[in-house]
Order: structure tokens, then sequence, then C-alpha cells
């Protein structure tokens, strides 16, 4: 791809050479450290990726990008049948291990539900990753006894001294630890520069509690030897290239899954450029949407823009009121007829009426004693001559004279209490 002054165009490549001068090399930002502008063309070494896997979401690793892999288009099936997919570039991820297993196949589709077999439900199985603390112990093998298109050490290629060896990857390191089944060029440290640094090694074995004979750095990585061993002896003479045609880049979209900025519990299934990134916003219809995830069953295709949120997208497109809801007319309720009930009359109790009448006893007819009887009862009692007993207590009376004649008491005395303690009990004989 080159970048002139009006236009990207995308050239087919007829002839390359490396350049080995960091003067003429503009390092920019595209997913990492790789990619560099020279003489108007973008190039690039291998990538960096970060991969998720899909049985256990929180193992996250960070790989060289060897595969090809891009975030909503592709995903990859381990040697042990694990789904993993790629989410982002590396600077943007936090890892939790290394991958250091190997890809069987790469499949096509945008969430782990595209991986073949399982779905992604296959967990990893031990050997597949190690601790993102651990040391990246590596053991390397020529590439010259794997393919023929490596030169041999007897026709003054690589003497390759690495060959069969343990190494440990310098840390910190700008290059991951690579995973099994990969090539890399290394530089040894303690040799300097030299001859072999550009000698091609298989990785055939990972552990961090292997025997390491040396420290290396590892300058390129391959997907295989026959990539390294042909990019690494380019022809020093460019062939002439035809006139570039400008040609317009096509660009590939994956479905993702977008929320309304001013309604989040509203989502919508797009389809956008890969590798949009999360918290991209786009506005369809004067509503602002950010892209959320991966995935969705795709929609309306929409281009994000990636510098800008949903609270800078709402400046531009405001949300809109909600149209006020009329209430409805309350219906009045009837007011209830109170009926009176009348209040019962309240029959007043008839008092009794009392009547003196005197009585005389039976026995001398001297003593007299008026007492009140029911005015209706009255001439019936006289008519009838009925009878009345008057008893009177008279034991105290007979204790209070003995007392008198015994001089305890004076006969004033004796009179009050004795008129007290006299009590009447009218019994009427009918």
């Amino acid at each position: 791809m080159r970048i002139t002054e009006d236009s990207i165009l995308l050239e087919n490549i007829y002839s390359y050479e490396k350049s080995i001068n960091k003067e003429d090399l503009i390092s920019i930002s595209l997913h990492g450290p790789f990619h560099y502008l020279l003489d108007g063309y973008v190039v690039h070494n291998v990538g960096t990726i970060c991969i998720q896997n899909c049985n256990n979401p929180f193992t996250i690793a960070c790989i060289n990008n060897t595969a090809n892999l891009a975030v909503g288009f592709n995903g990859f099936e381990d040697s042990h049948g694990s789904c993993w997919i790629p989410i982002s570039d590396c600077p943007s991820c936090s890892p939790t291990v290394s991958f250091i297993g190997t890809i069987a196949q790469v499949w096509i589709g945008t969430d782990c539900g595209n991986c073949p077999g399982d779905s992604g439900t296959t967990p990893i199985e031990d050997g597949d990753t190690q601790p993102v603390s651990a040391v990246c112990k590596i053991k390397l093998r020529r590439c010259d006894e794997i393919t023929g298109l490596c030169p041999p050490p007897d026709i003054g290629g690589c003497t390759y001294p690495l060959d069969g060896v343990w190494v440990t990857l310098q840390s910190p390191a700008i290059i991951p630890c690579p995973y099994l089944g990969q090539v890399v060029t290394v530089d040894v440290p303690a040799l300097g520069p030299g001859p072999d640094d550009d000698c091609c090694y298989q990785v055939t074995d990972i552990s961090d509690k292997a025997v390491s004979n040396t420290t290396v750095i590892i300058t390129s990585v391959s997907e295989d030897c026959t990539d390294c061993c042909t990019g690494a002896s380019p022809s020093n003479t460019p062939t002439a290239t035809p006139t570039p045609t400008p040609t317009t880049p096509v660009i590939s979209y994956a479905r993702y899954r977008a929320v309304k900025c001013c309604d989040e519990t509203q989502f919508l299934d797009v389809q956008a450029p890969v590798f949009s990134p999360a918290g991209s916003t786009f506005v369809i219809a004067n509503e602002c949407y950010e892209i959320v995830s991966t995935g969705g069953a795709g929609g309306p295709q929409v281009n994000p823009n990636p510098e800008q949120d949903c609270k800078e997208c709402k400046l531009l497109f405001p949300c809109s009121e909600p149209s006020p809801s009329q209430s409805p007319t309350p219906t009045p309720t009837p007011t209830p007829t109170i009926t009176t009930t009348p209040t019962p009359t309240i029959t007043p109790t008839r008092s009794i009426d009392y009547r003196e009448i005197t009585l005389y006893d039976c026995c001398t007819s001297i003593l007299k004693k008026s007492i009140l009887v029911p005015a209706v009862d009255a001439a019936n009692i006289v008519s009838n001559n009925n009878v009345f007993l008057l008893i009177i207590v008279v034991i105290t009376l007979i204790i209070l004279e003995v007392m008198v004649l015994m001089d305890y008491l004076t006969f004033p005395i004796f009179l009050i209490v004795k008129n007290v303690m006299k009590k009447r009990l009218v019994v009427n004989f009918g």
C-alpha cells in the first residue's frame, strides 16, 4: 500500500528489498510496533493481536499474528480442539496467559458460535498456555532441515549455531513469546551482530522449566520456514515495477452490536469495518449509537468514528425529549346519597311514687312508726290491714344497757349509741 498526496494506492508486490537503516524508516502506529513508512509505502513486519479463549473468556493472550487473524472476521482452533477468537490489538488488552500451543486450523466467522464442532465449549488443555509472568524458554530447530528453500551451511548459508538448543527470550521484549510451530530469527546479545542473525529456526518446544543455554532477542516471526527463508534473502536489485494504477481499497466488514446513546436499553446489530474498536460511534436517523461488542445478526453498514464517544456524539445530535403523554380525564366519582336513619324514641322509665303510712305495734297500739311504700300499694295495704314486722337488734341494746348498769358508760352516751345501732328490717307478710 502506498500513500500519496491525493490518495491511497494498492499495488501488487513484484520485488522488495530489506532495509536495515533505521534512518530510512518512520514508525507509525497500526496495531503494534511493526508498521513503518518507507518512501511513501506502508511496510510492516508481522504484528501482534490479542486473543480470547471461547470456553473461558477470562483467558486472554497476546500472540504474534502470523495466521492473519482479524477481529470479527475469523478465529482458530488449537491442537486440542479449544477455540480462540481475536478481540483487539495487544496494547488494548490485558493478557492473563501466554499461548504456547499450536494453531490447528483457522475458521471464518464473527464470534465463538462459528467455531466448528462444539461452538467453543472445549476447554484448554495443559501445555497450551503458561502464566503470563513465566519466563519464555524455547527450543530451536534449523529450517534448512525442514524445507529446501533455506540455504544449507555448505553453500554459504547460516551455520545454525542454535540448532537443538534451549534459549531464553530476553525480557522485557517487544515481540511476545512465540507459540509452537512459529519460525523466528534471533540475535544473541552475548555474541554481537554476525552472519547468523538471519538464520531461520522453528520453535519445537516451550517450557519455562527448561535449562537454557543463552539469552536471545527475537528479530522477526514467520508462519513457517518457507516464509522466513524466502523473505530473509531478497533480491538486492529491485525489479522495475509497472506504473501503479489507483485502486479503491476494499473494506472488509464484520458484525457488531451497538447501543443507542440516548437509551441504553435499545440495541442495534450492524456491519462495520473490521477492527472497529468498541466505543466508536455512528449516527442513524439523527440518533447516536455506540459499538459495544462484536457479533450479532448483522444489519446496515455503518462507518463508526473511533475518536468520538456517546457524550461527544450527543453534543452534535442531542437526545430528543419524549412527547408528554396526555393524562386521561378522571371520571367523576358519584357522591353517594346519605339516607337518614330515624333515631328510635327512647321511652323514659317511669319513676316510682312512694307514700308514707303510719304503723302501730300490735301489742300495745302505743308505738308507731312511719314507713314509705309504693303509692299504688298504699290503699291496698291500708284496706287489707297488712301486718309488718320490725326486727330490732336487741342484742346490741341489751349489751349497752348492761354496760350502763355497770357504770362503764354514762346515760347520754347510751342514748346516742342506742339510736345509731337500731336497724330496721321491714318484712311484708301480705
